[in-house]
Protein backbone atom coordinates (compact mmCIF):
# COMPACT_ATOMS: atom_id res chain seq x y z
CA UNK A 1 0.00 0.00 0.00
CA UNK A 2 1.83 3.48 -1.41
CA UNK A 3 1.83 5.74 1.83
CA UNK A 4 2.43 9.25 1.43
CA UNK A 5 5.27 11.48 2.41
CA UNK A 6 3.73 14.93 3.12
CA UNK A 7 0.58 16.51 3.93
CA UNK A 8 -1.27 16.65 0.83
CA UNK A 9 -4.43 17.92 2.34
CA UNK A 10 -4.13 21.34 0.20
CA UNK A 11 -4.34 23.68 3.60
CA UNK A 12 -1.73 26.59 2.88
CA UNK A 13 0.59 25.69 5.79
CA UNK A 14 0.73 29.48 7.11
CA UNK A 15 -2.87 30.03 7.13
CA UNK A 16 -3.64 26.38 8.33
CA UNK A 17 -1.22 27.49 11.04
CA UNK A 18 -2.90 30.65 11.96
CA UNK A 19 -6.42 28.88 11.87
CA UNK A 20 -5.31 25.27 13.84
CA UNK A 21 -4.10 28.21 16.69
CA UNK A 22 -6.92 30.14 16.37
CA UNK A 23 -9.31 26.71 17.10
CA UNK A 24 -6.84 24.86 19.79
CA UNK A 25 -7.01 28.53 22.25
CA UNK A 26 -11.01 27.92 22.00
CA UNK A 27 -12.15 27.02 25.74
CA UNK A 28 -11.82 22.86 26.74
CA UNK A 29 -10.13 22.24 23.09
CA UNK A 30 -6.71 21.93 25.26
CA UNK A 31 -8.16 19.93 28.26
CA UNK A 32 -7.08 16.75 27.38
CA UNK A 33 -3.46 18.26 28.00
CA UNK A 34 -3.85 18.70 31.25
CA UNK A 35 -6.19 15.62 32.48
CA UNK A 36 -4.42 13.18 34.47
CA UNK A 37 -3.90 10.00 32.58
CA UNK A 38 -6.60 7.77 34.40
CA UNK A 39 -7.81 4.86 32.60
CA UNK A 40 -11.00 4.50 35.03
CA UNK A 41 -11.93 7.87 34.11
CA UNK A 42 -11.85 7.83 29.89
CA UNK A 43 -8.93 10.21 29.71
CA UNK A 44 -6.12 7.48 29.06
CA UNK A 45 -4.29 7.59 25.20
CA UNK A 46 -2.26 4.87 24.12
CA UNK A 47 1.43 6.13 22.70
CA UNK A 48 0.29 6.02 19.43
CA UNK A 49 -2.63 7.96 19.85
CA UNK A 50 -0.68 10.63 22.16
CA UNK A 51 1.47 11.00 19.05
CA UNK A 52 -1.58 11.19 16.66
CA UNK A 53 -3.71 13.51 18.73
CA UNK A 54 -0.23 16.44 18.76
CA UNK A 55 -0.04 15.96 15.45
CA UNK A 56 -3.61 17.10 14.75
CA UNK A 57 -3.04 19.63 17.16
CA UNK A 58 0.16 21.29 15.57
CA UNK A 59 -0.71 20.53 12.03
CA UNK A 60 1.96 18.21 11.84
CA UNK A 61 2.87 15.31 8.46
CA UNK A 62 1.55 12.06 9.05
CA UNK A 63 3.94 9.88 7.10
CA UNK A 64 2.21 6.61 7.34
CA UNK A 65 -1.48 6.71 6.78
CA UNK A 66 -2.58 5.05 3.10
CA UNK A 67 -1.83 7.93 -0.04
CA UNK A 68 -5.55 6.41 -1.07
CA UNK A 69 -8.93 6.39 1.10
CA UNK A 70 -10.79 2.96 0.30
CA UNK A 71 -13.84 5.90 -1.05
CA UNK A 72 -11.27 6.36 -3.62
CA UNK A 73 -9.87 9.83 -3.45
CA UNK A 74 -6.60 10.77 -2.44
CA UNK A 75 -6.20 10.40 1.55
CA UNK A 76 -4.97 12.82 4.22
CA UNK A 77 -5.58 13.63 7.81
CA UNK A 78 -7.83 16.43 7.24
CA UNK A 79 -9.84 13.61 4.40
CA UNK A 80 -9.69 10.62 6.96
CA UNK A 81 -11.77 13.02 9.68
CA UNK A 82 -14.49 14.31 7.28
CA UNK A 83 -14.52 11.10 4.94
CA UNK A 84 -18.26 8.58 6.08
CA UNK A 85 -16.79 5.51 4.69
CA UNK A 86 -16.74 2.90 7.24
CA UNK A 87 -19.08 5.11 9.48
CA UNK A 88 -16.89 6.79 12.02
CA UNK A 89 -18.52 9.81 11.22
CA UNK A 90 -21.67 8.22 12.61
CA UNK A 91 -19.65 7.04 15.57
CA UNK A 92 -18.16 10.32 16.72
CA UNK A 93 -21.99 11.62 16.76
CA UNK A 94 -23.00 8.81 18.67
CA UNK A 95 -20.02 8.43 21.34
CA UNK A 96 -20.61 12.49 22.09
CA UNK A 97 -24.57 11.77 22.08
CA UNK A 98 -24.35 9.14 24.37
CA UNK A 99 -21.85 11.02 26.64
CA UNK A 100 -23.84 14.34 27.18
CA UNK A 101 -26.91 12.39 28.28
CA UNK A 102 -24.49 10.55 30.98
CA UNK A 103 -23.71 13.79 31.93
CA UNK A 104 -27.30 14.97 32.16
CA UNK A 105 -28.64 11.85 33.89
CA UNK A 106 -26.19 12.37 36.45
CA UNK A 107 -27.04 16.33 36.58
CA UNK A 108 -30.67 15.08 37.67
CA UNK A 109 -32.78 15.65 34.54
CA UNK A 110 -35.79 13.55 34.16
CA UNK A 111 -37.24 11.23 31.33
CA UNK A 112 -34.31 11.33 29.32
CA UNK A 113 -34.05 9.67 26.01
CA UNK A 114 -32.06 9.29 22.79
CA UNK A 115 -32.65 8.92 19.36
CA UNK A 116 -36.77 9.38 19.68
CA UNK A 117 -39.00 9.33 17.17
CA UNK A 118 -40.74 12.92 17.11
CA UNK A 119 -44.56 12.51 16.94
CA UNK A 120 -46.37 13.14 13.55
CA UNK A 121 -47.27 16.76 11.80
CA UNK A 122 -50.36 15.48 10.08
CA UNK A 123 -52.60 17.38 12.91
CA UNK A 124 -50.61 20.73 12.80
CA UNK A 125 -50.55 21.02 9.31
CA UNK A 126 -51.72 24.87 9.30
CA UNK A 127 -49.48 25.55 12.01
CA UNK A 128 -46.44 24.15 10.09
CA UNK A 129 -47.40 25.32 6.55
CA UNK A 130 -46.04 29.22 6.70
CA UNK A 131 -42.49 27.52 7.61
CA UNK A 132 -42.34 24.88 4.49
CA UNK A 133 -38.49 24.54 5.50
CA UNK A 134 -39.33 22.39 8.91
CA UNK A 135 -38.15 19.03 8.78
CA UNK A 136 -41.68 16.75 9.15
CA UNK A 137 -40.64 13.58 8.07
CA UNK A 138 -42.55 10.72 10.24
CA UNK A 139 -39.17 9.29 10.67
CA UNK A 140 -37.67 12.24 11.85
CA UNK A 141 -35.67 11.64 15.33
CA UNK A 142 -34.23 13.61 18.22
CA UNK A 143 -30.61 12.64 19.37
CA UNK A 144 -31.63 13.71 23.00
CA UNK A 145 -34.69 14.59 24.89
CA UNK A 146 -35.26 15.08 28.75
CA UNK A 147 -37.36 17.62 31.38
CA UNK A 148 -36.11 19.72 33.76
CA UNK A 149 -32.96 21.08 31.52
CA UNK A 150 -33.92 24.81 31.22
CA UNK A 151 -37.46 24.80 33.58
CA UNK A 152 -38.62 21.66 35.81
CA UNK A 153 -41.55 20.10 33.55
CA UNK A 154 -40.22 21.69 30.54
CA UNK A 155 -39.40 19.22 27.45
CA UNK A 156 -35.88 19.75 25.86
CA UNK A 157 -35.17 18.42 22.85
CA UNK A 158 -31.16 18.31 21.47
CA UNK A 159 -29.79 17.15 18.40
CA UNK A 160 -26.08 16.76 17.79
CA UNK A 161 -23.92 17.81 14.74
CA UNK A 162 -19.90 17.48 14.76
CA UNK A 163 -17.86 19.15 12.26
CA UNK A 164 -14.31 19.47 11.28
CA UNK A 165 -13.28 23.43 11.16
CA UNK A 166 -10.12 22.12 8.83
CA UNK A 167 -11.98 20.84 6.00
CA UNK A 168 -11.16 22.70 2.89
CA UNK A 169 -14.92 24.07 2.25
CA UNK A 170 -14.35 25.25 5.98
CA UNK A 171 -11.29 27.13 5.45
CA UNK A 172 -12.53 30.65 4.68
CA UNK A 173 -15.28 30.46 7.18
CA UNK A 174 -14.64 31.90 10.96
CA UNK A 175 -15.06 29.31 13.49
CA UNK A 176 -17.55 31.57 14.97
CA UNK A 177 -19.63 31.64 11.55
CA UNK A 178 -19.29 27.86 11.09
CA UNK A 179 -20.59 27.53 14.43
CA UNK A 180 -23.26 30.05 13.79
CA UNK A 181 -24.42 28.21 10.09
CA UNK A 182 -24.25 24.82 12.19
CA UNK A 183 -26.74 26.17 14.79
CA UNK A 184 -29.18 28.17 12.60
CA UNK A 185 -28.76 24.75 9.70
CA UNK A 186 -30.28 22.71 12.66
CA UNK A 187 -32.48 25.25 14.14
CA UNK A 188 -33.80 25.65 10.57
CA UNK A 189 -34.83 22.05 9.95
CA UNK A 190 -36.05 21.48 13.77
CA UNK A 191 -37.20 24.39 15.77
CA UNK A 192 -40.58 24.96 14.54
CA UNK A 193 -41.57 21.57 14.68
CA UNK A 194 -40.89 21.38 18.51
CA UNK A 195 -42.16 24.45 19.13
CA UNK A 196 -45.39 23.49 17.35
CA UNK A 197 -45.95 19.76 17.47
CA UNK A 198 -43.96 18.69 20.70
CA UNK A 199 -44.20 21.76 23.17
CA UNK A 200 -40.31 22.05 23.93
CA UNK A 201 -37.34 24.17 23.67
CA UNK A 202 -34.69 23.19 20.97
CA UNK A 203 -30.74 23.31 20.93
CA UNK A 204 -28.28 22.89 18.40
CA UNK A 205 -25.57 20.77 20.04
CA UNK A 206 -22.31 21.97 17.61
CA UNK A 207 -18.40 21.12 18.34
CA UNK A 208 -15.82 20.70 16.13
CA UNK A 209 -13.59 17.70 15.76
CA UNK A 210 -10.53 19.98 17.59
CA UNK A 211 -12.51 20.40 20.71
CA UNK A 212 -14.84 23.68 20.04
CA UNK A 213 -18.08 23.86 20.76
CA UNK A 214 -20.55 26.28 19.70
CA UNK A 215 -22.92 28.60 21.77
CA UNK A 216 -26.09 26.52 22.49
CA UNK A 217 -23.67 23.66 23.47
CA UNK A 218 -21.77 26.36 26.11
CA UNK A 219 -24.89 27.03 27.27
CA UNK A 220 -26.25 23.44 27.55
CA UNK A 221 -22.83 22.33 29.44
CA UNK A 222 -22.95 25.74 31.58
CA UNK A 223 -26.79 24.13 32.54
CA UNK A 224 -25.71 20.93 33.25
CA UNK A 225 -23.02 22.20 35.21
CA UNK A 226 -25.14 24.39 37.31
CA UNK A 227 -27.64 21.65 38.02
CA UNK A 228 -24.88 19.33 39.38
CA UNK A 229 -24.17 22.16 41.78
CA UNK A 230 -27.64 22.16 42.69
CA UNK A 231 -28.35 18.75 42.81
CA UNK A 232 -24.64 17.34 44.20
CA UNK A 233 -23.41 20.26 45.82
CA UNK A 234 -20.10 19.89 43.16
CA UNK A 235 -18.37 23.50 42.48
CA UNK A 236 -19.87 25.07 39.68
CA UNK A 237 -16.43 25.73 37.77
CA UNK A 238 -15.23 22.01 38.70
CA UNK A 239 -18.10 20.49 37.61
CA UNK A 240 -18.01 22.95 33.96
CA UNK A 241 -14.46 21.90 33.92
CA UNK A 242 -15.04 18.35 34.09
CA UNK A 243 -17.88 18.01 31.47
CA UNK A 244 -15.49 20.08 28.98
CA UNK A 245 -12.55 17.33 29.76
CA UNK A 246 -15.18 14.52 29.45
CA UNK A 247 -16.44 15.80 26.59
CA UNK A 248 -13.28 16.57 25.16
CA UNK A 249 -11.57 13.28 25.84
CA UNK A 250 -14.68 11.36 24.00
CA UNK A 251 -14.35 13.78 20.71
CA UNK A 252 -10.34 13.34 20.63
CA UNK A 253 -10.49 9.56 20.90
CA UNK A 254 -13.64 8.78 18.30
CA UNK A 255 -11.31 11.40 15.94
CA UNK A 256 -8.36 9.43 16.66
CA UNK A 257 -10.50 5.85 15.75
CA UNK A 258 -11.10 7.93 12.17
CA UNK A 259 -7.83 8.77 11.73
CA UNK A 260 -6.40 4.92 11.21
CA UNK A 261 -9.57 2.89 11.40
CA UNK A 262 -10.42 0.27 9.02
CA UNK A 263 -13.12 1.43 6.44
CA UNK A 264 -13.45 -1.13 4.10
CA UNK A 265 -16.04 -4.57 5.54
CA UNK A 266 -13.93 -7.69 5.99
CA UNK A 267 -15.08 -10.80 3.88
CA UNK A 268 -14.09 -14.05 5.71
CA UNK A 269 -13.13 -16.62 2.46
CA UNK A 270 -15.30 -19.71 2.87
CA UNK A 271 -17.25 -18.62 5.48
CA UNK A 272 -20.75 -19.12 3.09
CA UNK A 273 -19.60 -23.00 2.50
CA UNK A 274 -19.61 -23.54 6.06
CA UNK A 275 -22.96 -25.60 7.59
CA UNK A 276 -23.60 -23.75 11.34
CA UNK A 277 -26.73 -26.85 11.76
CA UNK A 278 -23.87 -29.18 12.54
Amino acid sequence: VARQTTRSSGINAEYGDSRLLSLNQEPGASSWLTARPIEAHGHHLTKQEFVDAMHLRFGLPFLDLPAKCPCGTSNSADHALSCHKGGYTIYRHDRLRDNFAEILSHAGVRALETEKLLQPCDDYDQQLQQYPWANTDRDARMDIVCMGLWAPDQMSYMDVRICHPMAASYLNTKPSSLYKHHENTKKRCYMRRVQVVEGGTFSPLVLTTTGGVGPEMDKAMKRAAKLLEDHHGEMYNEALTAIRRRLRFCLLISTLRSLRGCRTKYSPSGLNEIDFNL
